[in-house]
């Protein structure tokens, strides 16, 4: 096929990928002026802030947990919390399959074996929808304040493969006296330099936790959940599952946990974001945040990020619209903007190739690029540059400079990632629409770091 005919199709592919290139920079850069100007960023708190948090009345938090084919990491996950968790008054609520027997047999061998550990065997077999199984748990977890008399005044929602801090429910207790919506930080576990899939969540998590969501709280709109370390008030709890009809969460969706912050700030409940962290005794920063381990492997984090977009974007977009204030809806934007400019910036990994190769190969004619599209051009480029400063400065910031150095590598990662996981959501949802197919669970293989949840003697022989 002649040249001349790719020439054609890049030089028409430029001014529509660089003028959205050049969108898209200018709008992260509102992100950027508005942390800048009003100097927004974490919260370090003293000995004598953490002092003063610790002794506060401890409110009565149930802690909910839905669980899926987790037999392999549940029970490290429940011991090695309940070992670590700096607090007395909570208890823990599993939800569980009837057709999933490991994880049964494990919840309740974990049940017999705590006071305050609780299972519920969904009434359904599974997967369902994550959100079908925490309205379970609190059907089930009404049951038992019933039967029991002692209200809880607080639910956390948790995965089974989460790290929760010790003083997470310290901050939890502190921020519910003035907020009925709390969110903690999640940040992914330190990997190797060379897991660039699972780098491109450190980065990504780094930047929105540690960034977009203190801006997001500071104008107003509403906080999405992460899907872990979210608390909710009884009062919200009650307010919510009474306007849905007994439901707690939205069950027709895949990202119930964002449609559960939105519809919060719907209700206009007020949110926090509880961003803190202190110097540990060895001079590290220690984020009170939950930690986890994400995807590793390359088809695993785009069917996680597919999930994750369909659910935002698409049935977002359905089922919640564009509400609230200028502010909320512009947030809104930013949350679905991500199909589209994943799919450019992947579309735009090609244009670059094929732009190297002309320049590496010498029988290769130069495309010759218009006066104004080469000043678009450079602008692109120092939004690049920017934007690659930004996230290694939130990378550097949550774990250390070493990392944030392989920023630049992960971006080009993510980018592929990203892009062809937009791609699948697309196509998921129009074969949702022509064939009518409900969500469900989309399972993700969890794991625990080594020795987590283990006895002295359990770790030695592991």
């Amino acid at each position: 096929m002649d040249l001349n005919f790719f020439d054609s199709v890049v030089l028409f592919m430029l001014p529509p990928l660089f003028l959205s290139y050049l969108f898209f920079g200018i709008d992260d850069l509102l992100i950027d002026f508005w942390r800048s100007i009003k100097k927004i960023r974490p919260v370090e708190l003293t000995p004598e802030n953490i002092e003063k948090i610790s002794h506060l009345k401890e409110k009565r938090v149930a802690i909910l947990v839905a669980a899926w084919q987790e037999g392999g990491v549940l029970r490290r996950m429940v011991t090695g919390n309940m070992r670590e968790i700096c607090y007395q008054n909570f208890d823990i609520f599993l939800g569980v399959y009837p057709n999933d027997r490991a994880t049964v047999r494990e919840a309740e061998s974990l049940e017999k074996e705590f006071e305050r550990v609780h299972v519920v065997i969904n009434r359904k077999e599974g997967p369902t929808s994550k959100g079908q199984m925490l309205n379970e748990v609190v059907r089930a977890l009404f049951s038992h304040e019933r039967e029991n008399g002692a209200p809880f005044d607080a639910l956390l929602i948790h995965d089974s493969e989460d790290l929760i801090h010790p003083l997470s429910l310290k901050i939890i207790n502190w921020k519910l006296t003035s907020s009925d919506f709390v969110q903690l930080p999640v940040f992914p576990i330190e990997m190797p330099l060379r897991a660039l899939v699972a780098g491109t969540y450190m980065d990504e998590f780094a930047e929105a936790h540690t960034k977009t969501l203190l801006v997001r709280e500071s104008l107003g709109a509403s906080l999405p959940s992460a899907g872990v370390g979210t608390a909710l008030s009884r009062k919200l709890v009650n307010t919510l599952v009474g306007e849905q009809k007994g439901f707690l969460m939205n069950e027709s969706t895949l990202t119930e946990d964002y449609d559960l912050g939105v519809r919060c700030r719907r209700e206009r409940f007020s949110q926090a974001f509880a961003c803190y962290y202190y110097w540990s005794a060895n001079r590290k920063r220690e984020f009170i945040a939950t930690r986890a381990y994400f995807p590793r492997k390359l088809l695993k984090s785009i069917r996680q990020k597919t999930r994750w977009n369909f659910g935002i974007t698409f049935q977002g977009t359905e089922q919640i619209g564009w509400l609230g204030s200028l502010a909320n809806r512009y947030f809104l934007y930013r949350d679905r903007k991500g199909l589209v400019s994943n799919i450019i910036a992947f579309i735009g990994l090609f244009a670059c190739l094929y732009g190297s190769l002309q320049i590496l190969l010498p029988s290769s004619r130069m495309i010759e690029i218009p006066p104004l599209l080469q000043g678009c051009a450079f602008l692109n480029l120092l939004f690049m540059l920017h934007r690659s400063i930004e996230r290694m400065r939130a990378a550097a910031f949550v774990y250390c400079w070493k990392t944030a150095f392989f920023v630049p590598f992960r971006l080009l990662v993510g980018n592929v990632v990203n892009g062809l996981a937009s791609l699948r959501a697309t196509s998921q949802f129009f074969r949702s629409k022509l064939f009518g197919d409900h969500p469900v669970w989309i399972k993700t293989e969890h794991e625990l770091p080594s020795g987590f949840g283990l006895s002295a003697t359990q770790e030695v022989k592991a």
